[in-house]
This record gives structure tokens, C-alpha cells and sequence, in this order.
């Protein structure tokens, strides 16, 4: 599959509905119904081949425009102002205010997640400044109070207190200075829904809520929005576009039996060899 970048004719393959992947030069793109995803390292453009994954939604309603964040506070967002990593002139761009005394950030309203399900975000962050540090945190309706700091420029991370199952994140490189941040953690006791944010720090080091001080007024890009919930999955999944509503990403279904199978295997003396990788591994804790 990594090779040849096309299905064998002796499988079935179905999946509802579109659905997103990476192609050689690192670019989203989009797969119409029934049609299999090839997908590829976003930066190397190695094949990773057949990409299958189980049905999942993004509940949040508008993963392009990041003018509808209930809990944004003291940016200007202006969509439609950068070309976004598939391809089209979507990325919003963030513009910090004056004010050096407050949080700068975008925020976003979540789902409720029992303590028995897994809560994973994802974006795709960018900054032009020389440096232009982002945290993320929440509320503490999941993975209580702790927090991560992202440098865009360089993709190095720090100011995170936990390493432990219930909390995760992963960063991504993409073409054109793009990187996917994806974070989350295990829901709470009481189930209860909470607030997400996004917010500008002035240094590595910055303790979670920070104001901005002196990292006031930075330009910054964001798209991509993706809120997943699960009782299994603990990673984020491939992109799920949302226009005002949550969307799903159907299952995708891959079959050979029959005489397909008999020809493709020999079960008296076949061998089959499974190679895998835990993904868990790349996030930090819980692997």
C-alpha cells in the first residue's frame, strides 16, 4: 500500500462521506465517498499508506472561522486572510490588542466528557514574529490545571506541569511554517463541560493564564479547529472540516474473503507479518 499508493482489486473498501488526509507535498486534502486515503509524512512526504480509521466527530461547529469562540478575549480575528495547510485561503489570522494586562487568546465552549471517555483538540497554529509564544489550557474541566507552551517559531515546548495519563499533546511540523498542536486528557468525576483556550504568553516559562504582557499585540494564524470525544481513542484523528455544525467522519471498512482471500493467503503455509507502532507513544504520557 505505502508503495504503490492504490488498493488491490481483491479488496472492498467503503467509507461514507468524505474525509481528510496528507498528501506528498504535505498538503489536507479531501477523499470523496468510497474512496481509500493514502497518506503521507506532512513534512518528508514518505507514503505511510493505507489510511483506515473508525468513525468520529468533531463537535466543534465552526473548525474555519475563529471569529465564533464564545470565550476569545482581546484579539482581533480576521478569516480568510492566509493560505491554510489545505490549500485555500481559510486561515484566520489573530491579532493580540494593546492591552498588556489581560489574556489574549481565543476560547472555545466543550463538550461534556465522562470520566470513563478521552477529550482530544487539535489546531493548526503559525506565526511570521521572530517569537510568538502560545499556551493552551483549560478551565480544568480536564487535566485539571495543567498547561503547555508552544514557541511557533521553532516548534520547542515547554511550561507543562504533568506527564502522566491525563494529559497528552503532540506537535506536528507542516509546510509553510504550519504546525498541528493536538492536547487532551481524561474526562472528569462529574462529567461536567468547561472552556478551551488558546492565549499568547510571553515566555516559556509563563505559568498557566498568564497575561500577555510584553508578547501583547502578536500576529498569529490559526485553523483546523477539532474537538473529539471517546471512550477509546486517545489521540486526534485525521481533520474533520465543520461549517456550523458538528460533522462526522464516517468508518471506513476494508474486506478481502472468499476466494480473494485463499488466492492472496495460503493457510496451510502462509505467513502474515504485522507491523505497528503505538501512537500513544509520540503524545506525552499515556503511551
Amino acid at each position: 500500500f505505502a508503495a504503490e499508493k492504490k488498493l488491490d482489486p481483491r479488496f472492498t473498501f467503503y467509507r461514507r462521506g468524505t474525509a481528510s488526509y496528507v498528501d506528498k507535498k504535505g498538503i489536507v486534502r479531501y477523499a470523496s465517498s468510497n474512496e481509500p486515503r493514502f497518506d503521507h509524512h506532512p513534512t518528508s512526504g514518505a507514503s505511510l499508506g493505507l489510511l483506515i480509521e473508525k468513525q468520529q466527530s468533531n463537535y466543534q461547529p465552526y473548525s474555519v472561522d475563529m471569529t465564533q469562540g464564545a470565550n476569545s478575549n482581546a484579539v482581533t480575528v480576521i478569516n480568510d486572510a492566509a493560505i491554510a495547510p489545505d490549500g485555500t485561503m481559510s486561515a484566520s489570522k489573530i491579532i493580540g490588542s494593546d492591552n498588556q494586562s489581560t489574556s489574549q487568546r481565543l476560547g472555545w465552549g466543550t463538550q461534556s466528557v465522562a470520566n470513563s471517555s478521552y477529550t482530544m483538540w487539535s489546531i493548526w497554529l503559525k506565526s511570521e514574529e521572530t517569537s510568538c509564544i502560545i499556551q493552551i489550557y483549560s478551565n480544568t474541566y480536564t487535566f485539571g490545571a495543567d498547561h503547555l507552551n508552544v514557541e511557533l517559531a521553532d516548534g520547542t515546548v515547554g511550561g507543562h506541569t504533568n506527564n502522566d495519563a491525563t494529559f497528552r499533546y503532540n506537535l506536528e511540523k507542516y509546510p509553510n511554517k504550519w504546525w498541528r498542536l493536538s492536547w487532551g486528557g481524561n474526562g472528569n468525576a462529574s462529567g461536567n463541560s468547561g472552556g478551551m483556550y488558546v492565549a499568547v504568553v510571553p515566555a516559556m516559562n509563563s505559568a498557566r493564564a498568564a497575561d500577555t504582557g510584553s508578547a501583547h499585540g502578536k500576529v498569529w494564524y490559526a485553523w483546523g479547529l477539532q474537538e473529539e470525544v471517546s471512550t477509546e481513542s486517545r489521540i486526534a484523528t485525521s481533520y474533520i472540516p465543520t461549517y456550523g455544525s458538528t460533522a462526522t467522519r464516517y468508518g471506513e471498512h476494508l474486506q478481502m474473503q472468499d476466494d480473494d482471500f485463499d488466492d492472496f493467503f495460503d493457510r496451510f503455509q502462509g505467513t502474515i507479518i504485522n507491523e505497528h507502532s503505538n501512537a500513544l507513544q509520540s503524545y506525552t504520557g499515556g503511551g
